[in-house]
Protein backbone atom coordinates (compact mmCIF):
# COMPACT_ATOMS: atom_id res chain seq x y z
CA UNK A 1 0.00 0.00 0.00
CA UNK A 2 1.55 3.32 -0.97
CA UNK A 3 1.79 6.21 1.45
CA UNK A 4 -0.87 8.30 -0.33
CA UNK A 5 -3.51 5.61 0.01
CA UNK A 6 -2.56 4.96 3.62
CA UNK A 7 -3.05 8.59 4.62
CA UNK A 8 -6.41 8.76 2.86
CA UNK A 9 -7.95 5.56 4.20
CA UNK A 10 -9.86 7.02 7.12
CA UNK A 11 -11.16 10.06 5.28
CA UNK A 12 -11.90 7.89 2.24
CA UNK A 13 -14.23 5.79 4.38
CA UNK A 14 -16.38 8.82 5.13
CA UNK A 15 -16.09 10.90 1.97
CA UNK A 16 -15.69 8.02 -0.49
CA UNK A 17 -12.96 9.62 -2.52
CA UNK A 18 -13.06 6.84 -4.87
CA UNK A 19 -14.64 4.86 -7.69
CA UNK A 20 -14.47 6.47 -11.12
CA UNK A 21 -11.66 6.91 -13.61
CA UNK A 22 -9.08 9.63 -13.15
CA UNK A 23 -9.53 11.98 -16.08
CA UNK A 24 -5.90 13.07 -15.94
CA UNK A 25 -4.63 9.52 -16.38
CA UNK A 26 -5.06 9.41 -20.17
CA UNK A 27 -2.52 10.59 -22.76
CA UNK A 28 -2.96 12.62 -25.94
CA UNK A 29 0.33 11.73 -27.60
CA UNK A 30 2.12 14.92 -26.56
CA UNK A 31 4.92 12.89 -24.94
CA UNK A 32 5.58 10.46 -27.81
CA UNK A 33 9.29 10.59 -28.62
CA UNK A 34 8.89 11.54 -32.27
CA UNK A 35 6.31 14.30 -31.68
CA UNK A 36 7.19 17.81 -32.78
CA UNK A 37 9.03 19.87 -30.20
CA UNK A 38 6.55 22.74 -30.35
CA UNK A 39 3.60 20.37 -29.79
CA UNK A 40 5.31 18.90 -26.76
CA UNK A 41 5.92 22.38 -25.36
CA UNK A 42 2.32 23.40 -26.03
CA UNK A 43 1.04 20.30 -24.28
CA UNK A 44 3.36 20.93 -21.35
CA UNK A 45 2.10 24.51 -21.09
CA UNK A 46 -1.51 23.38 -21.15
CA UNK A 47 -0.84 20.78 -18.46
CA UNK A 48 0.92 23.35 -16.29
CA UNK A 49 -2.03 25.72 -16.67
CA UNK A 50 -4.44 22.92 -15.75
CA UNK A 51 -2.37 21.99 -12.72
CA UNK A 52 -2.24 25.59 -11.59
CA UNK A 53 -6.00 25.92 -11.98
CA UNK A 54 -6.53 22.74 -9.98
CA UNK A 55 -4.25 24.02 -7.22
CA UNK A 56 -6.11 27.30 -7.14
CA UNK A 57 -9.45 25.48 -6.81
CA UNK A 58 -8.24 23.11 -4.08
CA UNK A 59 -9.74 23.46 -0.62
CA UNK A 60 -7.75 25.58 1.83
CA UNK A 61 -7.81 23.92 5.27
CA UNK A 62 -5.32 26.29 6.89
CA UNK A 63 -7.98 28.08 8.96
CA UNK A 64 -8.39 24.93 11.06
CA UNK A 65 -4.92 25.06 12.55
CA UNK A 66 -5.03 28.87 12.67
CA UNK A 67 -8.09 28.52 14.93
CA UNK A 68 -6.27 26.14 17.27
CA UNK A 69 -7.94 22.93 16.06
CA UNK A 70 -6.16 19.80 14.79
CA UNK A 71 -6.13 19.17 11.04
CA UNK A 72 -6.32 15.38 10.54
CA UNK A 73 -6.75 14.93 6.79
CA UNK A 74 -6.86 17.22 3.77
CA UNK A 75 -7.99 16.48 0.21
CA UNK A 76 -8.69 18.83 -2.70
CA UNK A 77 -12.37 18.90 -1.70
CA UNK A 78 -12.44 18.28 2.04
CA UNK A 79 -10.93 18.89 5.46
CA UNK A 80 -11.11 16.61 8.49
CA UNK A 81 -10.38 17.99 11.93
CA UNK A 82 -10.73 17.50 15.66
CA UNK A 83 -11.77 20.35 17.94
CA UNK A 84 -11.10 20.14 21.69
CA UNK A 85 -12.57 23.45 22.83
CA UNK A 86 -16.26 22.67 22.46
CA UNK A 87 -16.54 24.75 19.28
CA UNK A 88 -18.65 22.24 17.37
CA UNK A 89 -18.31 20.98 13.84
CA UNK A 90 -20.52 23.74 12.46
CA UNK A 91 -17.92 26.29 13.54
CA UNK A 92 -15.04 24.19 12.23
CA UNK A 93 -16.62 23.78 8.80
CA UNK A 94 -17.68 27.43 8.65
CA UNK A 95 -14.05 28.43 9.20
CA UNK A 96 -13.03 26.69 5.96
CA UNK A 97 -16.19 27.62 4.06
CA UNK A 98 -17.39 24.04 3.55
CA UNK A 99 -20.56 22.20 4.52
CA UNK A 100 -20.47 19.61 7.27
CA UNK A 101 -20.34 16.12 5.74
CA UNK A 102 -20.00 13.92 8.83
CA UNK A 103 -19.43 14.07 12.59
CA UNK A 104 -17.99 11.34 14.81
CA UNK A 105 -16.73 11.16 18.34
CA UNK A 106 -12.95 11.37 18.21
CA UNK A 107 -10.45 8.79 19.41
CA UNK A 108 -8.64 9.88 22.57
CA UNK A 109 -5.12 11.13 21.84
CA UNK A 110 -5.57 10.59 18.09
CA UNK A 111 -6.69 12.71 15.16
CA UNK A 112 -9.19 10.08 14.05
CA UNK A 113 -12.90 9.21 14.17
CA UNK A 114 -14.15 6.62 16.65
CA UNK A 115 -15.90 4.39 14.14
CA UNK A 116 -16.83 1.91 16.85
CA UNK A 117 -19.48 4.42 17.93
CA UNK A 118 -22.51 5.60 15.93
CA UNK A 119 -22.09 8.67 13.75
CA UNK A 120 -23.31 11.97 15.15
CA UNK A 121 -25.42 14.53 13.30
CA UNK A 122 -24.27 17.55 11.35
CA UNK A 123 -27.66 19.17 12.02
CA UNK A 124 -27.69 18.90 15.82
CA UNK A 125 -24.74 20.10 17.93
CA UNK A 126 -23.38 17.27 20.05
CA UNK A 127 -22.44 19.47 22.98
CA UNK A 128 -19.18 17.53 23.30
CA UNK A 129 -15.89 19.10 24.23
CA UNK A 130 -14.27 17.37 21.27
CA UNK A 131 -15.42 15.63 18.07
CA UNK A 132 -14.06 14.57 14.70
CA UNK A 133 -15.47 16.71 11.88
CA UNK A 134 -15.48 16.12 8.13
CA UNK A 135 -16.09 19.25 6.08
CA UNK A 136 -16.57 18.89 2.35
CA UNK A 137 -18.54 17.17 -0.35
CA UNK A 138 -19.05 13.54 -1.28
CA UNK A 139 -17.53 12.56 -4.57
CA UNK A 140 -16.07 9.59 -6.43
CA UNK A 141 -12.48 9.14 -7.48
CA UNK A 142 -9.94 6.36 -7.00
CA UNK A 143 -11.64 3.47 -5.22
CA UNK A 144 -10.47 4.17 -1.66
CA UNK A 145 -13.40 3.08 0.50
CA UNK A 146 -14.01 1.71 3.98
CA UNK A 147 -10.36 1.65 4.98
CA UNK A 148 -9.08 -0.47 2.14
CA UNK A 149 -12.18 -2.50 1.40
CA UNK A 150 -13.50 -2.80 -2.12
CA UNK A 151 -15.70 -0.06 -3.50
CA UNK A 152 -18.64 -2.45 -3.54
CA UNK A 153 -18.81 -2.44 0.24
CA UNK A 154 -19.05 1.34 0.44
CA UNK A 155 -22.09 3.58 0.11
CA UNK A 156 -24.37 3.36 -2.90
CA UNK A 157 -23.51 6.80 -4.32
CA UNK A 158 -19.98 5.77 -5.28
CA UNK A 159 -20.51 5.72 -9.03
CA UNK A 160 -20.56 2.94 -11.56
CA UNK A 161 -18.06 0.70 -9.78
CA UNK A 162 -20.34 0.41 -6.74
CA UNK A 163 -21.75 -3.07 -6.34
CA UNK A 164 -24.12 -4.34 -3.66
CA UNK A 165 -23.91 -5.77 -0.17
CA UNK A 166 -22.62 -9.08 -1.50
CA UNK A 167 -19.32 -7.53 -2.61
CA UNK A 168 -18.21 -7.72 1.03
CA UNK A 169 -16.82 -11.19 0.33
CA UNK A 170 -14.40 -9.74 -2.22
CA UNK A 171 -12.40 -8.31 0.71
CA UNK A 172 -11.40 -11.62 2.29
CA UNK A 173 -7.63 -12.23 2.38
CA UNK A 174 -6.06 -15.39 3.76
CA UNK A 175 -6.38 -19.14 3.80
CA UNK A 176 -10.18 -18.76 3.85
CA UNK A 177 -11.95 -16.65 1.22
CA UNK A 178 -15.56 -17.84 1.46
CA UNK A 179 -18.51 -16.47 -0.49
CA UNK A 180 -20.95 -17.17 2.33
CA UNK A 181 -24.56 -16.62 1.38
CA UNK A 182 -23.81 -14.66 -1.79
CA UNK A 183 -25.77 -17.05 -4.01
CA UNK A 184 -28.85 -17.08 -1.79
CA UNK A 185 -31.62 -14.65 -0.80
CA UNK A 186 -31.16 -11.81 1.66
CA UNK A 187 -32.98 -12.49 4.93
CA UNK A 188 -33.55 -9.77 7.52
CA UNK A 189 -33.58 -10.19 11.28
CA UNK A 190 -36.18 -7.74 12.54
CA UNK A 191 -36.36 -8.48 16.27
CA UNK A 192 -34.06 -9.08 19.24
CA UNK A 193 -36.35 -11.89 20.40
CA UNK A 194 -34.74 -15.23 21.24
CA UNK A 195 -36.94 -17.14 18.76
CA UNK A 196 -39.91 -16.82 16.48
CA UNK A 197 -40.53 -14.98 13.19
CA UNK A 198 -37.92 -12.34 12.42
CA UNK A 199 -35.45 -13.68 15.01
CA UNK A 200 -31.84 -14.64 14.37
CA UNK A 201 -32.50 -18.22 15.43
CA UNK A 202 -35.30 -18.44 12.89
CA UNK A 203 -33.08 -16.99 10.14
CA UNK A 204 -30.46 -19.67 10.82
CA UNK A 205 -32.92 -22.56 10.52
CA UNK A 206 -33.12 -24.78 7.48
CA UNK A 207 -30.76 -25.33 4.59
CA UNK A 208 -29.61 -23.46 1.54
CA UNK A 209 -27.44 -20.37 1.09
CA UNK A 210 -28.67 -17.11 2.58
CA UNK A 211 -27.34 -13.66 3.46
CA UNK A 212 -28.59 -12.69 6.91
CA UNK A 213 -28.72 -8.94 7.55
CA UNK A 214 -30.31 -7.02 10.42
CA UNK A 215 -33.03 -4.42 10.08
CA UNK A 216 -31.43 -1.01 9.78
CA UNK A 217 -31.06 0.62 13.17
CA UNK A 218 -31.80 -2.55 15.16
CA UNK A 219 -29.89 -2.02 18.40
CA UNK A 220 -29.48 -4.32 21.37
CA UNK A 221 -28.57 -7.75 22.67
CA UNK A 222 -29.78 -11.08 21.34
CA UNK A 223 -29.81 -13.78 24.02
CA UNK A 224 -31.40 -17.03 22.82
CA UNK A 225 -30.34 -18.75 26.04
CA UNK A 226 -28.06 -21.28 24.40
CA UNK A 227 -25.48 -21.20 21.63
CA UNK A 228 -26.49 -20.86 17.98
CA UNK A 229 -25.36 -23.23 15.24
CA UNK A 230 -24.46 -21.66 11.90
CA UNK A 231 -25.19 -23.80 8.81
CA UNK A 232 -23.24 -23.87 5.56
CA UNK A 233 -23.31 -21.12 2.92
CA UNK A 234 -24.37 -18.35 5.29
CA UNK A 235 -23.27 -14.76 5.84
CA UNK A 236 -24.10 -13.07 9.15
CA UNK A 237 -23.76 -9.36 8.31
CA UNK A 238 -24.19 -6.82 11.11
CA UNK A 239 -23.69 -3.66 9.04
CA UNK A 240 -26.38 -1.05 9.58
CA UNK A 241 -27.25 -2.34 13.06
CA UNK A 242 -25.69 -2.60 16.51
CA UNK A 243 -26.09 -6.22 17.54
CA UNK A 244 -24.52 -7.92 20.55
CA UNK A 245 -24.71 -11.70 20.91
CA UNK A 246 -24.83 -12.92 24.52
CA UNK A 247 -24.24 -16.51 23.40
CA UNK A 248 -21.65 -18.25 21.26
CA UNK A 249 -21.75 -19.29 17.63
CA UNK A 250 -21.03 -22.93 16.82
CA UNK A 251 -19.56 -23.79 13.42
CA UNK A 252 -19.11 -27.53 13.69
CA UNK A 253 -18.58 -30.48 11.36
CA UNK A 254 -17.57 -31.15 7.76
CA UNK A 255 -20.91 -29.85 6.56
CA UNK A 256 -20.27 -26.42 8.16
CA UNK A 257 -18.59 -24.76 5.20
CA UNK A 258 -18.44 -21.39 3.47
CA UNK A 259 -19.48 -19.08 6.32
CA UNK A 260 -18.89 -15.35 6.93
CA UNK A 261 -19.34 -13.64 10.33
CA UNK A 262 -19.09 -9.85 9.99
CA UNK A 263 -19.57 -6.74 12.16
CA UNK A 264 -21.07 -8.22 15.31
CA UNK A 265 -20.35 -7.84 19.02
CA UNK A 266 -19.92 -10.79 21.38
CA UNK A 267 -20.42 -10.25 25.10
CA UNK A 268 -21.43 -12.92 27.60
CA UNK A 269 -20.83 -16.32 25.99
CA UNK A 270 -20.46 -18.98 28.70
CA UNK A 271 -17.87 -20.92 26.67
CA UNK A 272 -16.18 -19.94 23.38
CA UNK A 273 -17.68 -16.92 21.67
CA UNK A 274 -16.98 -18.47 18.24
CA UNK A 275 -16.15 -22.17 18.03
CA UNK A 276 -14.90 -23.66 14.75
CA UNK A 277 -14.18 -27.39 14.87
CA UNK A 278 -14.59 -30.93 13.55
CA UNK A 279 -13.71 -30.23 9.92
CA UNK A 280 -15.52 -26.94 9.36
CA UNK A 281 -13.94 -25.19 6.36
CA UNK A 282 -13.76 -21.81 4.62
CA UNK A 283 -14.75 -19.68 7.62
CA UNK A 284 -14.12 -15.91 7.81
CA UNK A 285 -14.59 -13.92 11.06
CA UNK A 286 -14.19 -10.21 10.34
CA UNK A 287 -14.73 -6.85 12.09
CA UNK A 288 -16.21 -8.29 15.29
CA UNK A 289 -15.68 -7.13 18.88
CA UNK A 290 -15.23 -9.66 21.69
CA UNK A 291 -15.68 -8.97 25.42
CA UNK A 292 -16.55 -11.21 28.36
CA UNK A 293 -16.45 -14.77 27.09
CA UNK A 294 -16.10 -17.95 29.09
CA UNK A 295 -13.18 -19.81 27.51
CA UNK A 296 -11.79 -18.57 24.19
CA UNK A 297 -12.89 -15.67 22.02
CA UNK A 298 -12.32 -17.77 18.87
CA UNK A 299 -11.24 -21.40 19.10
CA UNK A 300 -10.35 -23.44 16.01
CA UNK A 301 -9.85 -27.12 16.77
CA UNK A 302 -10.28 -30.73 15.67
CA UNK A 303 -9.22 -30.92 12.06
CA UNK A 304 -10.23 -34.08 10.20
CA UNK A 305 -8.55 -36.60 7.95
CA UNK A 306 -8.50 -35.81 4.23
CA UNK A 307 -9.87 -32.27 4.50
CA UNK A 308 -8.33 -28.91 5.37
CA UNK A 309 -9.93 -26.47 7.74
CA UNK A 310 -9.20 -22.99 6.29
CA UNK A 311 -10.01 -19.98 8.48
CA UNK A 312 -9.37 -16.24 8.21
CA UNK A 313 -9.66 -14.03 11.31
CA UNK A 314 -9.32 -10.34 10.40
CA UNK A 315 -9.96 -6.85 11.75
CA UNK A 316 -11.37 -8.05 15.09
CA UNK A 317 -11.10 -6.34 18.48
CA UNK A 318 -10.48 -8.71 21.40
CA UNK A 319 -10.46 -7.08 24.83
CA UNK A 320 -9.54 -8.56 28.20
CA UNK A 321 -10.19 -12.17 29.13
CA UNK A 322 -7.76 -14.96 29.82
CA UNK A 323 -7.60 -16.66 26.40
CA UNK A 324 -8.02 -15.19 22.94
CA UNK A 325 -7.54 -17.96 20.34
CA UNK A 326 -6.64 -21.62 20.59
CA UNK A 327 -5.77 -23.40 17.37
CA UNK A 328 -5.81 -27.17 17.91
CA UNK A 329 -6.68 -28.98 21.10
CA UNK A 330 -5.18 -32.36 20.20
CA UNK A 331 -4.02 -34.38 17.22
CA UNK A 332 -5.08 -37.96 17.84
CA UNK A 333 -5.88 -39.84 14.60
CA UNK A 334 -7.55 -42.59 16.61
CA UNK A 335 -10.16 -40.03 17.66
CA UNK A 336 -10.67 -38.94 14.06
CA UNK A 337 -9.00 -35.56 14.49
CA UNK A 338 -5.92 -34.39 12.57
CA UNK A 339 -5.02 -30.86 13.57
CA UNK A 340 -2.18 -30.73 11.07
CA UNK A 341 -4.99 -29.91 8.63
CA UNK A 342 -5.78 -26.56 10.29
CA UNK A 343 -4.69 -23.51 8.22
CA UNK A 344 -5.40 -20.11 9.77
CA UNK A 345 -4.69 -16.48 8.79
CA UNK A 346 -4.78 -13.68 11.39
CA UNK A 347 -4.41 -10.11 10.16
CA UNK A 348 -5.20 -6.62 11.40
CA UNK A 349 -6.62 -7.82 14.72
CA UNK A 350 -6.46 -5.70 17.87
CA UNK A 351 -5.68 -7.53 21.14
CA UNK A 352 -5.57 -5.60 24.39
CA UNK A 353 -5.26 -6.80 27.96
CA UNK A 354 -5.72 -10.48 27.08
CA UNK A 355 -3.70 -12.87 29.22
CA UNK A 356 -2.55 -15.20 26.45
CA UNK A 357 -3.25 -17.05 23.18
CA UNK A 358 -3.02 -14.36 20.52
CA UNK A 359 -2.95 -17.11 19.23
CA UNK A 360 -1.65 -20.34 20.71
CA UNK A 361 -1.29 -23.14 18.17
CA UNK A 362 -0.47 -26.84 18.13
CA UNK A 363 0.17 -28.72 14.88
CA UNK A 364 -1.56 -26.05 12.74
CA UNK A 365 -0.14 -23.73 10.09
CA UNK A 366 -0.71 -20.06 10.96
CA UNK A 367 0.04 -16.75 9.24
CA UNK A 368 -0.02 -13.85 11.73
CA UNK A 369 0.56 -10.44 10.11
CA UNK A 370 -0.16 -6.76 10.74
CA UNK A 371 -1.79 -7.35 14.12
CA UNK A 372 -1.62 -5.07 17.17
CA UNK A 373 -0.89 -7.00 20.39
CA UNK A 374 -1.04 -4.89 23.56
CA UNK A 375 -0.34 -5.51 27.25
CA UNK A 376 -0.64 -9.27 27.57
CA UNK A 377 0.07 -10.79 30.97
CA UNK A 378 1.08 -14.34 29.98
CA UNK A 379 2.36 -14.40 26.40
CA UNK A 380 1.21 -13.19 23.00
CA UNK A 381 1.95 -15.73 20.24
CA UNK A 382 2.68 -19.32 21.17
CA UNK A 383 3.78 -22.16 18.88
CA UNK A 384 3.71 -25.51 20.66
CA UNK A 385 3.89 -29.14 19.54
CA UNK A 386 4.84 -28.95 15.87
CA UNK A 387 2.84 -25.79 15.11
CA UNK A 388 4.20 -23.53 12.36
CA UNK A 389 3.61 -19.77 12.65
CA UNK A 390 4.81 -17.06 10.27
CA UNK A 391 4.89 -13.83 12.31
CA UNK A 392 5.21 -10.81 9.99
CA UNK A 393 5.11 -7.06 10.56
CA UNK A 394 3.14 -7.05 13.80
CA UNK A 395 3.23 -4.56 16.67
CA UNK A 396 3.85 -5.94 20.17
CA UNK A 397 3.64 -3.74 23.28
CA UNK A 398 4.46 -5.89 26.31
CA UNK A 399 2.49 -5.94 29.53
CA UNK A 400 3.55 -7.83 32.66
CA UNK A 401 5.21 -10.60 30.64
CA UNK A 402 7.97 -10.12 28.07
CA UNK A 403 7.25 -13.13 25.85
CA UNK A 404 5.94 -11.79 22.56
CA UNK A 405 6.52 -15.20 20.92
CA UNK A 406 7.54 -18.57 22.30
CA UNK A 407 8.13 -22.02 20.83
CA UNK A 408 8.26 -24.43 23.78
CA UNK A 409 5.95 -27.23 24.71
CA UNK A 410 3.72 -26.28 27.62
CA UNK A 411 1.69 -28.13 30.19
CA UNK A 412 0.30 -31.50 29.18
CA UNK A 413 1.79 -31.16 25.66
CA UNK A 414 5.18 -31.92 27.17
CA UNK A 415 3.86 -35.22 28.49
CA UNK A 416 1.55 -36.30 25.68
CA UNK A 417 3.62 -35.36 22.61
CA UNK A 418 7.22 -36.03 23.59
CA UNK A 419 8.07 -32.49 24.65
CA UNK A 420 8.19 -31.12 21.10
CA UNK A 421 7.91 -27.39 20.65
CA UNK A 422 6.74 -25.45 17.64
CA UNK A 423 8.34 -23.38 14.88
CA UNK A 424 8.19 -19.62 14.37
CA UNK A 425 9.70 -17.53 11.59
CA UNK A 426 9.50 -13.81 12.38
CA UNK A 427 10.34 -10.66 10.43
CA UNK A 428 9.46 -6.98 10.33
CA UNK A 429 7.90 -6.88 13.80
CA UNK A 430 8.16 -3.92 16.17
CA UNK A 431 8.43 -5.08 19.79
CA UNK A 432 8.29 -2.64 22.71
CA UNK A 433 8.57 -2.99 26.46
CA UNK A 434 11.73 -5.11 26.52
CA UNK A 435 9.87 -8.09 25.07
CA UNK A 436 11.31 -10.63 22.65
CA UNK A 437 10.05 -12.91 19.91
CA UNK A 438 11.59 -16.36 20.14
CA UNK A 439 12.09 -18.19 16.86
CA UNK A 440 12.87 -21.83 16.08
CA UNK A 441 12.67 -24.19 13.13
CA UNK A 442 12.38 -21.28 10.73
CA UNK A 443 13.03 -23.32 7.61
CA UNK A 444 10.09 -25.59 8.41
CA UNK A 445 7.46 -22.82 8.64
CA UNK A 446 4.97 -23.20 5.77
CA UNK A 447 7.59 -25.31 4.01
CA UNK A 448 4.89 -27.16 2.07
CA UNK A 449 4.36 -23.99 0.00
CA UNK A 450 6.84 -22.55 -2.52
CA UNK A 451 9.56 -20.50 -0.78
CA UNK A 452 7.74 -21.04 2.51
CA UNK A 453 5.31 -18.24 1.70
CA UNK A 454 1.52 -18.22 2.12
CA UNK A 455 -0.28 -19.44 -1.02
CA UNK A 456 -2.30 -16.23 -1.48
CA UNK A 457 -1.73 -12.57 -2.32
CA UNK A 458 -1.71 -10.11 0.57
CA UNK A 459 -0.69 -6.49 1.17
CA UNK A 460 1.94 -6.57 3.91
CA UNK A 461 2.11 -3.16 5.59
CA UNK A 462 5.07 -1.89 7.54
CA UNK A 463 4.81 -2.24 11.32
CA UNK A 464 4.78 1.48 12.01
CA UNK A 465 2.69 4.15 13.69
CA UNK A 466 0.38 4.39 10.69
CA UNK A 467 -0.49 0.71 11.02
CA UNK A 468 -0.89 1.08 14.78
CA UNK A 469 -3.38 3.90 14.36
CA UNK A 470 -5.25 2.21 11.55
CA UNK A 471 -5.81 -1.02 13.48
CA UNK A 472 -6.61 0.83 16.71
CA UNK A 473 -9.32 2.86 15.00
CA UNK A 474 -10.67 0.38 12.46
CA UNK A 475 -10.63 -3.05 14.13
CA UNK A 476 -13.80 -4.52 15.57
CA UNK A 477 -17.45 -3.66 15.15
CA UNK A 478 -18.00 -0.42 13.21
CA UNK A 479 -20.92 1.92 12.92
CA UNK A 480 -21.48 1.73 9.16
CA UNK A 481 -24.64 2.11 7.08
CA UNK A 482 -26.74 -0.78 5.87
CA UNK A 483 -25.54 -1.48 2.32
CA UNK A 484 -28.03 -1.89 -0.49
Amino acid sequence: MNSTNRTRLLLGFILLVGCGDDASAGTDGGNVLDAATDSARADAGENADADAAADAAATDCSAIEESGWSLCEETPTSCAAVFTDGAGCDSVCAAVGLPCAAVYEDVTDACAPDLARPALSCDTPSGHGSDYCVCGVRECGDGVCNAGESCGSCAADCGECTSDYRSLVDDAVGFATPTGGREGPRVFVTTLASDGPGSLRDALRGGGPRWISFEEGLDGTIDPGDDLSVPADVTLDGRGASITLAVGLRIVGREARNIVIHNLRFDGASDDAVQIRNGADQIWVDHCTFENWGDGAIDITNGVEGQRTNVTVSWNRILGGSKAMLISATSDPSAGFVDENLYVTHHHNYFEGVQERMPRARFAKVHHFNNLNLRWSGYAVGASTRAQILVENNLFDAGDNRRACWTDCIGRDCDFFGGEGGAIRASGNIIRGEASCETAGESTVLAEFPRGEPPYAYDLEAADDALRERVRVRAGWLSVPLPE
